[in-house]
């Protein structure tokens, strides 16, 4: 096994208690997320991976709630897979800077400058896990040095139009997920957003 940028030590501690996650499922992406971009093992293979999270489990035992190893097991490896952005970066603000540094064409029935900039994000997120995304409006918001409110409304538009759909409903432990359907030619004719 290669020698990591940080320490595994490092990874396990930080993928857990910065903030400490509400369920297994999100600190075992966040683990995947660190081990994979910022502990640099993504060239990787699942035995090598193994001993890792069996470690990082051993810690983890009775944070939350029991799982059978095997459990945790098959969740990281699916959390590996859908792992597209470093643990220390924000997926959004990811995707604002990928729409930023590389825009992308934006339809032209989209008149307003929030919703353009929402349109460009909102795809490079779709980008980030194969159509499938979440999206804060809080954070748009923040990025954007707009009100939540501006931006939830731009993503309304966007939703009514049919860019994005409604994949999830939010829980208290998830956020909103969508899929992206992006513009289509007969879409054009709703109107502007």
């Amino acid at each position: 096994m290669s020698t990591p940028a940080l320490s595994v030590n490092a990874i396990l501690l930080r993928a857990w208690f910065r903030p400490v996650p509400k369920t297994w499922d999100e600190g075992i992406l966040r683990l995947a997320r660190g081990l994979k971009f910022e502990a640099g093992l993504a060239g990787q293979s699942w035995d090598d991976l193994k001993p890792i999270v069996s470690e990082w489990y051993e810690k983890m035992v009775g944070s939350l709630w029991e799982l059978p190893f095997s459990v945790v097991w098959s969740k990281f490896q699916y959390s590996w897979r859908q792992a597209r952005v470093p643990l220390t970066e924000d997926p959004i603000l990811h995707a604002l800077v990928c729409a930023t540094v590389k825009p992308p064409r934006v339809p032209a029935w989209i008149h307003d400058d929030y919703s353009r900039l929402i349109y460009r994000v909102l795809l490079r997120l779709s980008e980030q896990d194969g159509g499938r995304f979440f999206a804060s409006c809080r954070k748009l918001g923040q990025y954007l040095e707009t009100s939540h409110e501006t931006a939830r409304s731009r993503m309304k538009k966007l939703l009514a139009a049919g860019v994005i759909e409604l994949a999830e409903v939010h829980t208290p432990s998830r956020a909103t997920r969508y899929l992206w359907r992006g513009d289509t030619p007969g879409r054009a004719s709703d109107g502007a957003v």
